[in-house]
């Protein structure tokens, strides 16, 4: 679902349709409280009794200190590689998709550790996500509508996380948490 949710955001990057940000943006917030579920579950799982709400209280911290992760990120893929400048901001947003999709895939095989190794390569990955794909919102948008897009897109997101939350009890429950992550990669 988030690949998919991402594939859908770089192409309405690359397409320039702002009619485009709401689908996506329910697609993209949909996936992102599936992960949040999916993720709680693993925690769950992988917790004793008795430390399940420290870790669950870590796992809460580290995905809100996360939100803030891209914008950084942003920043340094464009001191980095200059795409802002040189426009080669479509190539790196459909790289960052297939890079988060691969780093979701060893859910399926491998043992707990690699999987946290690899969903922190994938936290690094997603990171200029975001903002790069704001950049070419903004760049394809009049001055004068962008204040209404970006509204628009926040208040989607806003609701479809919750939406998302609320599907992935289901969804986790049918496939559990390693395999919701599993299929959100593939």
């Amino acid at each position: 679902v988030l690949v998919a949710g991402l594939l859908l955001a770089a192409m309405t990057a690359h397409r320039r349709e702002s009619w485009m940000l709401v689908p996506t943006a329910i697609v993209l917030g949909g996936a992102y409280g599936l992960c949040l579920v999916a993720g709680l579950v693993e925690v769950q799982r992988l917790a004793h009794e008795r430390a399940l709400a420290g870790l669950t209280a870590i796992y809460y911290a580290l995905a809100y200190l996360g939100f803030a992760a891209p914008y950084l990120f942003a920043l340094a893929a464009n001191l980095a590689t200059g795409a802002l400048r040189t426009g080669n901001i479509r190539r790196l947003a459909l790289l960052i998709v297939a890079g988060w999709g691969a780093c979701l895939l060893p859910f399926a095989v491998a043992p707990t550790p690699v999987t946290l190794v690899s969903f922190g390569i994938g936290g690094l990955v997603y990171g200029p996500f975001v903002p790069l794909t704001y950049a070419l919102f903004q760049s394809a948008t009049a001055t004068e509508n962008l204040p209404a897009l970006l509204a628009a897109r926040g208040a989607v997101v806003t609701v479809s996380t919750p939406l998302g939350t609320a599907l992935g009890g289901p969804i986790v429950g049918a496939l559990g948490g390693t395999g919701t992550l599993v299929a959100s990669g593939g």
